[in-house]
Parts: C-alpha cells; structure tokens; sequence
C-alpha cells in the first residue's frame, strides 16, 4: 500500500492523491479507525490469482445499517464500526478478516490459554488448524514490545500453499512453526497442550461433524474450534457467510 493512499469515510473508496470525495476530507491511515492486523499486513495476491489480502473500508452507512441489523436480530457481532480492516478471500469467498466478530469469537482461544497457565502455572504449546491472516498468532505471539507472549510455542498447520505464500512471510517471528500440510493428515511428533481449528469459511452447523472428527483426532482438554459452541445453538440447516457484511 502506497504511505499516500486516502479513504473516504463515506463511500469507502480508496484514492490516490484524491484530498476530498462525497463532500469531505480523505483519510489516510494514520487517522482511521482500523482492524489490530492493519498495521502489520501488506495487502498481496498469490501468483495464481486465487487468495487475495486486501483493505476492505466499511463507510459509515454501512456501519450504521449493521448496527441496526444487531439491534433487530439480537447478535451484537453483526454490528460493525466504519473503517478500514483486513480482508483474506480464498477463491472469492472471505476467509478471514480482522473485523470485532473475528476478533471477539476468536478471544475463546485466548481464554484457553490464559486458563490453561493459571491452571498449570507454565505457557501452553499450542496447534492452530488455519493460518488466516494470522490474527490467533500475533494473540499467541505478540509482535509489540509492550504485549506478553502467551504461548511457549504456536505450530500452525495450514493446507493451502496460496495462502502461505502471501501470508507466512509477514507473520514469521520466534516461537513459530508453521507446517504446510491438511491438517486431518498432520501426526504431530510433539505433545500439545491447546488445539484450535478455524478451517471452515462459512458458519455453518454442517461443520460440526468436521469439528467433532477433529476433537477425536487430536484429544486433549483444551481443544476446539472456532464457534463450535454457538453452531451447537443453531437451527439445524442454518448457514452464515463469514463476515457477511464486507
């Protein structure tokens, strides 16, 4: 991303140069409201076109209308504030982003481990199905000098060579490993304490088998994935896309 790309607040158009659009000033990032990875991200496509990292800027209308969608359906998540976020699409379809649904339903993990040191006394060793935009990594294994790491160490199993190549690069840091490899095929040669699957691109209560093979595979205590417990609530049949709002 160009230092002098701008956004406008209004429609969510990114300019170049542009100073003003829809009757107010453009924003460059420095002065927006923006996602925990934006700063840490580079937007890239894979070489074979089929995994995009971009900026996605949610306008103020837009943000507005999710607010009042959250109030009639009761599911706070759906609301999200304008500005600028992190978009993974895999094939044309969002994988992951770093908008406050992401980040709070992805805090079940974070409780995991907080749990599991308080329990044990010691940081866990932790295996993450899904590399994303490596939200779960920088929560495990913060970048900031400021921040503590939570984990001894993180081994992240991910299957899909396009999202590595744009993705890896910008979260390798100590303490990480990150294995290419379908994580229903991955034997450990180590013992892990946590294990985390977010492999699936919709919410959808047709993961479940899939989550629950996985629970088998790899049984230890503290281990889950991503929503399980509120696509338990679901209506059977009942399907979400992820961050439909983007």
């Amino acid at each position: 991303m160009s230092l002098s790309a701008t956004w406008c607040v209004e429609c969510g158009e990114q300019h170049m140069g542009v100073q003003s659009c829809c009757g107010h000033d453009t924003l460059p990032l420095s002065r927006l409201k923006h996602g925990p990875m934006v700063p840490l991200l580079t937007p890239a496509q894979s070489t074979d076109g089929t995994v995009r990292l971009t900026y996605k800027m949610v306008p103020r209308g837009v943000s507005l209308m999710s607010k009042l969608r959250a109030v009639m359906s009761g599911e706070a998540l759906e609301a999200i504030e304008d500005g600028l976020y992190c978009v993974l699409d895999v094939d044309d379809n969002v994988m992951m982003s770093d908008t406050p649904m992401e980040t709070v339903t992805n805090q079940v993990l974070v409780s995991l481990v907080r749990r599991f040191r308080n329990k044990h006394g010691r940081r866990p060793n932790v295996l993450l199905a899904g590399l994303g935009i490596g939200y779960t990594v920088e929560e495990l294994l913060p970048t900031g000098a400021r921040r503590m790491r939570l984990a001894e160490s993180v081994t992240v199993v991910e299957k899909n060579a396009s999202v590595l190549e744009i993705i890896a690069p910008q979260t390798e840091r100590p303490f990480l490993n990150i294995v290419h490899q379908d994580v229903h095929e991955y034997q450990p040669t180590e013992q892990f304490d946590i294990v985390w699957f977010d492999i699936w691109p919709k919410i959808d209560v047709a993961n479940i088998p899939e989550m629950e093979t996985l629970h088998e595979k790899f049984d230890v205590p503290y281990r889950t994935s991503w929503l399980y417990e509120h696509l338990l609530t679901l209506d059977r049949g009942e399907t979400h896309a992820r961050n439909s709002r983007l």
